[in-house]
């Protein structure tokens, strides 16, 4: 009689336990589904503030007469929307810590693209994996990457020259390689380091950064070749 009664005992301690646990992992899950909401809504607006800034930035560039201020504004505001496509990607995307980069870069250069009216003198050719990075190193590795291609297109073709520009990421067994390349008039280092332009220190900065080692050849075009080694691929 002893050993029925026992055996229920242990069954409805079981059957409590187990309705406990499952209350609890209801909590959490709806704990996780909400701290998830709100992270998209916090991407969600950070987005639509570097929108406003990138408007903001377009309104007072088309005010001003100086060209090379004009100049400054307008790769300013495209920096901010390299930026925006980020957090774009992280609000529509099933992850909120990693972003694949193919769709990325070429959100990225279908946006570069569309603000050059020369662009259609261009051919563009993209080869990207289909592979996830972590935010943190793409917000560098995508600053570097817009200005590079903006810098191509500004400076790369010679008026009324047709040409071509190639960007290239790819996942190694070491990291990543980021490859810009165009088939232009050439580009020699020693003078753009001489000048100490904005766009090089910041290149400069983002390499060290990323723990980055890069390259420029100016030989038939300009070659651009970096080597992220230590990055955080998903």
């Amino acid at each position: 009689m002893l050993l029925p009664l026992g055996a229920s005992f242990l069954i409805f301690i079981n059957k409590r336990n187990t309705h406990k646990l499952e209350e609890k992992n209801a909590q959490i899950q709806l704990a996780l589904e909400e701290k998830e909401l709100l992270l998209r809504e916090i991407h969600h607006r950070v987005k639509n503030n570097l929108q406003v800034v990138s408007s903001l930035l377009g309104i007072q560039s088309r005010h001003i007469d100086d060209k090379v201020a004009h100049e400054a504004i307008t790769a300013s505001r495209s920096r901010v929307l390299s930026m925006s496509l980020i957090h774009q990607n992280l609000y529509t995307q099933d992850s909120l810590t990693n972003i694949h980069i193919r769709n990325y870069v070429s959100d990225l250069c279908s946006s570069i693209m569309s603000t050059y009216s020369r662009s259609s003198q261009i051919t563009l050719h993209t080869e990207v994996d289909e592979t996830q990075i972590d935010v943190d190193t793409l917000i560098p590795l995508g600053l570097i990457t817009n200005e590079l291609i903006n810098n191509a297109l500004k400076h790369a073709f010679e008026e009324e020259q047709t040409g071509n520009l190639w960007v290239k990421l790819v996942e190694t067994q070491g990291g990543l390689v980021l490859e810009i390349k165009d088939d232009g008039v050439g580009f020699n280092l020693e003078d753009h380091q001489g000048k100490g332009s904005f766009g090089m220190k910041m290149l400069d900065a983002f390499a060290k950064k990323l723990r980055a080692k890069w390259t420029i050849k100016g030989d038939n075009g300009t070659t651009f070749t970096m080597w992220v080694d230590k990055n955080k691929v998903a």
